[in-house]
């Protein structure tokens, strides 16, 4: 590292805004300590606590001591392993932050566990030597102590005026969970099928499709709004890309299985193919392994049987003939379902 570089850090902002806000939501406390600029680029600084964090790490770290879990072998093994230990905090993203009446759209995030950040740790020491009182988090330790950096999507010259009840608007939380089944889809339209999905939505299965990328890209390039949007160029460019990508993971001929279900409009699902969960692990070069999505998507999608609308989920996977009318085995599936959470007021 340069000492011009540990000078950025241990020097972190051009002007700091000392907030000393704090709530304690259940038995974490959350503290917006200070709104910092560099340049143009202002930034919001909070802090969270999770009391249970050691105790759940530890937890985690006996049980693999004592029931250790060999390395995957198939796609299924490596979907079901274990999961990692993942921190419980009031706010996991947000989407804005107000004062008074005032308010500032954010972008991104970063949070960190203090303990394993030393760029945190400098930066804390900063707002403490600013002014800042911690307050609630004086007595906790730094291991379960996470810091969060939002970027406000604005530029400024200054901080603005940051008088008045300050208000954290959370971004949309995701909750998914995966699930093993057992479901036969076949092409066409099929009598609803419920899906099994225990601690998760409702879903409806209504039929399966294939879809082709290659007549989408057909029809996405000679469409009259993409002719117009782009030059000759960029649009030789663009399409020379995607039959680079088409060529690698789904050649001519070959077209992606689509399950086709209803869910609210919150919901989405992640079907996973038999064929590929009992398959072999690739051996990935410089061990870095590739995923792939396909994702589809209809403004005017019609209504299901339960009177919501109809969506779809590409198995990316398992490309097959054009000319199949096998029906579509899944063997597992993962639901994701967005759900919004309460402004959280700090004073």
């Amino acid at each position: 590292m340069l000492l011009g570089e540990l000078k950025q850090f241990a020097l972190p902002f051009d002007e700091c805004r000392i907030l000393n806000r704090q709530v304690r939501v259940g038995d974490c406390p959350v503290a917006a300590a200070a709104v910092t600029r560099r340049g143009h680029q202002v930034q919001l600084i909070l802090l969270q606590y999770d009391p249970t964090w050691e105790e759940r790490k530890e937890a985690a770290e006996q049980l693999d001591w004592e029931d250790p879990q060999p390395a995957p072998r198939t796609h299924r093994e490596e979907l079901f392993q274990r999961p990692a230990v993942e921190a419980a905090l009031p706010v996991e993203s947000l989407e804005s932050v107000s004062f008074g009446g005032a308010a500032y759209p954010l972008s991104g995030g970063q949070t960190g566990e203090v303990e394993q950040d030393w760029e945190a740790l400098l930066l804390l020491a900063a707002l403490l030597r600013a002014g800042w009182d911690p307050g609630a988090l004086a007595d906790c330790p730094t291991e379960g102590m996470f810091l969060s950096r939002y970027d406000w999507r604005e530029a400024f010259d200054a901080i603005p005026d940051t008088e008045g009840l300050l208000t954290l608007v959370p971004a949309q939380r995701n909750l998914s969970g995966l699930e093993a089944v057992d479901l036969t889809v076949p092409l066409g339209d099929c009598g609803p099928i419920s899906l099994d999905l225990p601690d998760g939505p409702a879903v409806t299965v209504t039929g399966a499709s294939l879809h082709d990328p290659w007549k989408q890209l057909e029809e996405t390039f000679s469409h009259p709004k993409i002719l117009a949007q782009f030059t000759p160029e960029e649009l030789a460019r663009r399409r020379a890309d995607l039959e680079k990508l088409w060529t690698e993971r789904c050649p001519r001929g070959m077209a992606y299985p689509v399950v086709c279900y209803e869910a609210e409009e919150p919901v989405s699902i992640q079907c996973y193919a038999k064929a590929w969960l009992d398959a072999p692990l690739p051996q990935p070069e410089n061990g870095i392994q590739n995923g792939f999505c396909v994702m589809l998507w209809d403004q005017d999608a019609p209504l299901g049987p339960h009177g919501w609308p109809m969506k779809y989920a590409v198995l990316s996977d398992v490309p097959v003939p054009l000319e199949s009318r096998d029906p579509i085995q899944v063997g597992a599936v993962r639901w994701h379902r967005r759900v919004d959470a309460a402004p959280l007021v700090l004073g």
